[in-house]
């Protein structure tokens, strides 16, 4: 009764230290641009107003998840916890369906160790969107389940699970094509180890697929809308070794906040492993794997595979790739992780101390960085009159979200000038987009213009930035006539146009 209590309570434990500390943040922290192209195409007045925006290129992804966004909106308002209260819930979720998963092979503490690294992993990054990502971690850790469970047939009913599963993923992100990969390598894993063929998994993979057909007419638009985006200099989403090296960072470590965490498990198994030694005690060693350990060790392998598979396709097709589009190798790692702790002498008590630590980790959260809110201080600090350029198109998004409406009458972003362009040109090209579906009245002006009728203003720079090519080119020319602030990587100037 204790061995299955004890692990419960810690459980509940780290989820309310989770949720409290995700819906502070959430209630803190600016929504940065993808979240606000998310929220302002969810704000909009009727369903076919979200799919109109959606098509024109609002967001480059299904409609799916801003028609869900829509619906909470018409009920509950869309302040920035609304906004982000699906995506901390569905954290939630996918922890609890793995933690299910590991609880049923390794016992009920190996899967409350499970479910408590989940909620303080690189997921929790997610939990604080108001984006897809978390939500589809939660319909890859069902279809996990109706997998891993499944025995050496299919049934019909879980078949039908995991397509629905798998189509509900790609109906919310393109990205999640990669989840038909890892099941695939998966079932490969699978049957190469037990020697049997599951047919059902594959018409499974089938009868999710083939429904995504009905997306190709968006994905064909979508990508003549952004053809121009991925092939800028300093694109930011570019496929390269550099970025591949600080996405496995990301996915397998998350912020810098849980490197204690890490230090912490490294110093506790370690001190595990050499007492064992000197004691010669420990706990008895497995004769050998259970079937359930080799399916968890199958569905590790086959998620932490996201990652290099996300990579590739973003290579050879897309051209585009962050660490948002293979979270499945998150939940891979958590998942080896586990079952190598079990494996550890002394394995209960090392569970046990790791748990306890995880049950307080999201207290310690620092807030992730927030030029909005930064840039909001600077200017509260040094206050200004006359129009507010913001050189960088991100930040003036989130700044137009964010900032009270004083701030927010004031804020102008300036086309480039002839022959300058930014090094990453697809902020510029979205808000340009924007401005063209569904947002007429974003305060984007000419250059030539502006700067004829304002021989004096107020610049928020990022120079050096890839966003911020406009704010070089008044350094270059020579107009900066002042400067009232220096922040990190945020910069106050006063510019003054010749006559």
């Amino acid at each position: 009764m204790i061995a299955r209590a004890a692990p419960l309570a810690l459980a509940l434990v780290a989820a309310l230290t989770y949720a409290l500390t995700a819906a502070a943040i959430s209630q803190t922290r600016s929504l940065w641009l993808d979240e606000v192209l998310a929220v302002w195409a969810a704000r909009l007045p009727t369903y076919s107003d979200v799919v109109t925006a959606i098509w024109n290129g609002a967001e480059f992804s299904p409609p799916t998840y801003d028609l869900l966004l829509h619906t909470l909106f018409q009920g509950a308002g869309s302040d920035p916890l609304t906004a982000h209260l699906p995506s901390i819930v569905a954290v939630l979720l996918t922890a609890a369906l793995i933690g299910v998963i590991v609880a049923r092979r390794l016992g009920p503490l190996f899967g409350a160790l499970a479910f408590a690294l989940l909620l303080n992993s690189a997921l929790f990054e997610f939990a604080i969107q108001a984006r897809a990502y978390a939500t589809i971690t939660t319909l890859l850790a069902g279809a996990l389940l109706l997998w891993i469970d499944a025995g050496e047939r299919l049934s019909p009913a879980r078949a039908i699970g995991i397509a629905l599963c798998l189509f509900a993923s790609f109906s919310l992100h393109y990205y999640a094509v990669v989840s038909f990969a890892v099941f695939a390598l998966m079932e490969g894993l699978w049957t190469l180890a037990c020697r049997k063929l599951r047919i059902g998994l594959w018409l499974a993979l089938a009868g999710g697929a083939l429904p995504c057909a009905v997306w190709l007419p968006l994905i064909r638009h979508h990508a003549s809308l952004n053809s121009g985006d991925v092939n800028a200099p300093e694109f930011y989403g570019a496929p390269t070794a550099s970025k591949l090296i600080e996405h496995v960072q990301a996915l397998f470590l998350g912020t810098t906040d849980n490197w204690l965490l890490v230090l912490a498990a490294i110093l506790i198994v370690t001190g595990a492993f050499v007492y064992a030694r000197v004691s010669g005690g420990g706990d008895a060693a497995d004769v050998g794997a259970s079937a359930g350990q080799r399916d968890l060790a199958i569905a590790g392998g086959g998620l932490l595979a996201a990652l290099p598979i996300a990579f590739v396709l973003a290579l050879t097709v897309t051209h585009a790739f962050s660490a948002r589009y293979a979270l499945a190798a998150t939940i891979g790692v958590v998942i080896l992780l586990t079952l190598a702790i079990h494996r550890t002498p002394y394995r209960n008590v090392v569970a046990y101390t790791l748990l306890a630590l995880l049950c307080i980790m999201p207290l310690a959260r620092s807030l992730p960085p927030d030029f909005a809110r930064s840039s909001k201080q600077l200017l509260a600090k040094h206050p200004t009159t006359g129009p507010l350029i913001v050189g960088d198109a991100d930040l003036f998004i989130e700044l137009l979200e964010s900032a009270d409406a004083a701030m927010r009458a004031r804020i102008v972003y300036l086309r480039r000038p002839a022959g300058v362009s930014d090094g990453n040109t697809a902020s510029e090209n979205q808000i340009l987009r924007l401005k063209a579906s569904y947002k007429p009245d974003l305060p984007i002006v000419p250059f030539d213009g502006f700067t004829r009728e304002n021989r004096e203003f107020t610049l928020l720079a990022r120079p050096g930035w890839r966003n911020d090519a406009l704010s070089d080119y008044f350094i270059a020319k020579g107009w900066i006539a002042g400067v009232y602030s220096i922040a990190p990587r945020l910069t106050l100037l006063k510019v003054r146009s010749p006559q």
